[in-house]
């Protein structure tokens, strides 16, 4: 089945394929290729991530992020033996970030629809230039720049995106804090003991 899950910055349609059609494609613009994520603009199709990941076996979530007039895609997948690795493409289908276990960029959580309990995926977008990205060994969360480097080393148990106010950016973390694109604390609400 092939399911529209929303548009990117750019307009393009974001499309989901799962391995098995149970209902037969009758958009030719997106052809019967499954087992991916595709996007689609105009009828054309712009991105193949199977032909950019071709060992992954399937992909389960795909965010787009904007920033300096460019679109960036942090992109979920999993391998045959079920390890699931993230990476981020930008809008030409170019690798930025391979696909990596090191850092998480995106999380599941569970749904019960009826009797049936489905995984969901989540994948995290860049905003501002940082992604936020949890730490596989200490489940801390920091900030990642396009290259996957941590800007923000992994200390907060949760962050926001960073949003744009003005020539600066800014994120919650850990609910009371807000910090620049530096991590530097810019206001805490948290008490200290003295």
């Amino acid at each position: 089945m092939i399911e529209l899950k929303k548009s990117d910055s750019n307009g393009n349609k974001i499309y989901s394929c799962t391995s098995n059609l149970s209902t037969p494609n009758t958009d030719p613009s997106i052809g019967n290729d499954c087992n991916m994520l595709i996007l689609v603009t105009k009828n054309e199709v712009l991105i193949k991530l199977k032909e950019i990941f071709p060992d992954a076996s399937y992909f389960k979530a795909i965010e787009s992020g904007f920033y300096n007039n460019k679109t960036y895609y942090t992109v979920y997948m999993q391998n045959q033996n079920g390890v699931a690795f993230y990476s981020v493409i930008d809008e030409n289908g170019q690798i930025l970030i391979s696909p990596t276990k090191q850092y998480k960029l995106g999380n599941s959580y569970t749904e019960k629809s009826g009797m049936v309990t489905l995984t969901r995926y989540n994948a995290y977008s860049f905003s501002a230039g940082l992604c936020k990205a949890k730490d596989s060994e200490t489940g801390l969360f920091g900030f990642i720049d396009l290259q996957g480097n941590w800007v923000i080393e992994p200390q907060y148990k949760n962050v926001s995106d960073f949003s744009e106010y003005g020539n600066e950016a800014y994120a919650v973390v850990d609910d009371v804090t807000i910090i620049n694109q530096k991590g530097e604390i810019i206001f805490t609400a948290k008490q200290t003991n003295s």
